[in-house]
């Protein structure tokens, strides 16, 4: 059974049960899963600012423009 950690009230930690045996393959599939929530994210997000519509133009010239703008900060400091 898990445990829901909370500070304020707030979700910060999930506590389960586990064993020296699974402990790995649990992490990993934690992992997995916390990234596959993020990608959904971004996704869903991408989706709702129009960006899905991008053409591949559009999207290297953004690279580039990021690029240029990094290489710019960094020169800077």
């Amino acid at each position: 059974r898990e445990l829901l950690v909370t500070d304020d009230d707030k979700p910060v930690a999930v506590i389960f049960p586990t064993d020296d045996e699974a402990l790995d393959p649990c992490i990993k599939a934690w992992r997995r899963a916390r990234n596959m929530l993020a990608l959904e994210r971004v996704q869903r997000e991408s989706v709702e600012r129009g960006l899905d519509k991008l053409t591949m133009e559009e999207i290297n010239a953004e690279i580039a423009a990021s690029r240029r703008e990094s290489e710019n900060s960094w020169r800077s400091t």
